[in-house]
């Protein structure tokens, strides 16, 4: 099982959260814009890296709405 969380602020400073690990984990941080999160997401997927449930089906449905908003549901 994985777990992703995400925080989001709102102001104009790029913050990088700073993981609590336990014993044994790994974990790597990196902070995309928004409209670059399905991207980067399919390319760790492709890279045979597991990406959490929630964070996943966030960006896709981001993705949906986006395609949505162009009218491009092709």
């Amino acid at each position: 099982m994985k777990l992703v969380t995400v925080s989001v602020w709102f102001d104009d400073e790029i913050q990088t959260p700073v993981p609590k690990l336990e014993p044994g984990e790994h974990i790597e941080t990196r902070v995309v814009p928004i409209s670059k999160l399905y991207d980067e997401l399919q390319e760790y997927h492709k890279k045979g890296f597991g990406v959490g449930a929630k964070l996943s089906h966030f960006a896709d449905g981001y993705q949906l709405a986006l395609k949505l908003k162009d009218g491009n549901l092709a």
